[in-house]
């Protein structure tokens, strides 16, 4: 057999394994338990990639998940009559082991130590039957990994039980209880469920997509991270519930009771929300992009009162219908952080210093101001932006803030848009007095700044001067007059931008302080003697 023949049929091989598996709703992991001796994923992996071709010990199994005796698969693999796609590849995991049922059967203690010594074997379940009186509680059994693809249960009880990474696909479960029970990382797409109890069962990363829902209750469940597409709940508790992540876009929610809800990053893109009582649920980061909402109970009575149609605002909307006062609080607050956002962000652009090799803006109260204490810090780089106060400075010296800083309070962080605050009414009043104050004393010591680089630059006859104190440029109709501060290298920083319009001076930025005059003064001194 040449390469080229093992190469195509390796990969005729690795697509038809690959068919096989996700017809019947396996990971790489437990469709390699299906083989004896058990296969692993990385090998599975590779097969399907056709990089590895199966040993032949294996092509029985393989055959009869084909419904092809072992001589009709050889000769497809050798001289293919159809097409992988025209293969009836069914889900042969629909078979329960009969082993494994009369296993099942034995109870949770025989059950539960037959699966701890065989961890490597997948209990093939699938298609069973439990009803009420025959095989009815299986509470406590661990059934992780178990394949109940179609089981159907009548009334059982299953409760804190382990079926994590279960597949329980197209299962129908009506009656009975699940409470407590762990179906983590579980395939229950297209499952139909009916006046069941699943309070405290655990979902998280499980699969729910186009399941049936109805009649049940589902209180403090969490569906952390569920994929629950397309799913259909209807008249089903989920109070309590945790949604956190959940994708629940083009879902139907009809007559559900959703209070104190987790719903924070959940999506709800195209999905339909009708009769629903959402009374102190959350939804921070919600995506509820395209979403329909009908009759939204905001009452803390349940479905009582005026119901809002407004997912987006129900939260407020509670809010300022059972809390005014609150409301009015949130209102002020948001209000008051809006201008402390103005007023660090004025102090910063306009009068603070601008570093250029560190590329950031730094505004800090200084102690030649008379407007101490406390001490105010506004920090700017790119989209960062931070103001801190430090009520126990004294105005002393400026070291004495590194001194003091277990007592820094930081009242406002921006990152790229999001705002984040935590400030009191003093707080506001700081930055406002500060601001009028350096917005006075500025105005002056800017224009004499301008002056005296202007009369620099002109007794030099040059738009550039530079010593090793400061650095003034005249370029086109802007003037900007830098500091270069002592043991930094390469460092400039800028106390003053103006931009000269006709006869009209516009401040861009300026902090300048006595020392910065005294020495531009100097250096004109020097040049006109």
């Amino acid at each position: 057999m040449t390469n080229t023949t093992m190469t195509s049929r390796s990969y005729l091989l690795g697509e038809l394994i690959k068919r096989i598996r996700t017809t019947n709703n396996l990971t790489q992991g437990n469709f390699g338990k299906l083989f004896d001796p058990s296969v692993t994923q990385s090998a599975i992996a590779r097969w399907e990639k056709g990089e590895l071709t199966p040993d032949m010990m294996h092509f029985p199994k393989i055959a009869s998940l084909l419904n092809l005796s072992f001589e009709e698969f050889i000769d497809f693999i050798e001289q293919p009559t159809s097409k992988i796609e025209d293969l009836d590849i069914e889900n042969k995991t629909l078979k329960y082991n009969k082993r494994h049922l009369s296993m099942l059967e034995k109870g949770v203690r025989t059950w539960n130590n037959w699966r701890e010594k065989n961890p490597d074997v997948i209990p093939q379940l699938s298609g069973i039957y439990l009803v009420a009186g025959k095989l009815d509680n299986l509470d406590g059994y661990n059934l992780q990994g178990a394949n109940l693809a179609g089981l159907r249960g009548n009334f059982i009880q299953m409760k804190q039980a382990n079926l994590a990474e279960a597949n329980l696909e197209k299962a129908q479960l009506e009656g009975g209880s699940f409470c407590g029970s762990n179906f983590s990382g579980a395939n229950l797409s297209k499952v139909k469920i009916k006046d069941a109890r699943f309070d405290r069962a655990i979902f998280k990363e499980t699969n729910l997509s186009e399941a049936n829902i109805l009649y049940s209750d589902f209180k403090e469940v969490t569906f952390e991270k569920a994929c629950m597409k397309k799913v259909i709940f209807s008249r089903v508790n989920l109070s309590g519930a945790n949604l956190k992540q959940a994708n629940l876009e083009s879902a139907q929610l009809t007559n559900i009771q959703l209070r104190e809800a987790n719903l924070n990053q959940a999506s709800f893109k195209k999905a339909i929300l009708s009769q629903c009582s959402i009374y102190g649920s959350t939804f921070i980061q919600t995506n509820i992009d395209d979403i329909k909402t009908e009759d939204i109970f905001i009452s803390p009575n349940g479905f009582e009162g005026i119901p809002v149609n407004n997912l987006a605002l129900a939260q407020y909307t509670c809010l300022q219908r059972y809390d005014p006062l609150l409301t009015q609080k949130f209102v002020s607050y948001y209000n008051l952080e809006t201008e402390i956002v103005k007023y660090s962000k004025l102090l910063v652009n306009k009068y603070g210093d601008y570093r250029y090799k560190g590329k950031f803006s730094l505004f800090a109260t200084h102690q030649g101001l008379n407007i101490i204490p406390p001490f105010v810090v506004v920090f700017k780089e790119k989209n960062y932006l931070y103001t801190e106060i430090v009520p126990d400075y004294d105005g002393a010296d400026s070291e004495k803030v590194n001194r003091l800083s277990h007592s820094h309070r930081k009242i406002l962080e921006i990152k790229d848009d999001l705002v984040e605050s935590s400030f009191i009414f003093e707080d506001f009043d700081i930055l406002k007095r500060t601001f009028d104050y350096i917005q006075t004393e500025q105005k002056d010591k800017f224009e004499q700044a301008i002056s005296i680089a202007q009369k620099i630059l002109y007794s030099t006859k040059k738009n550039k001067f530079a010593n090793q104190n400061c650095t003034i440029e005249g370029i086109n109709d802007e003037i900007i007059i830098c500091e270069i501060p002592h043991g930094f290298e390469g460092e400039r920083i800028e106390i003053a931008k103006g931009n000269i319009a006709g006869n009209q001076l516009e401040m861009i930025r300026s902090s300048v302080y006595d020392n910065h005059l005294v020495n531009l003064q100097n250096i004109l001194l020097n040049l006109v003697m």
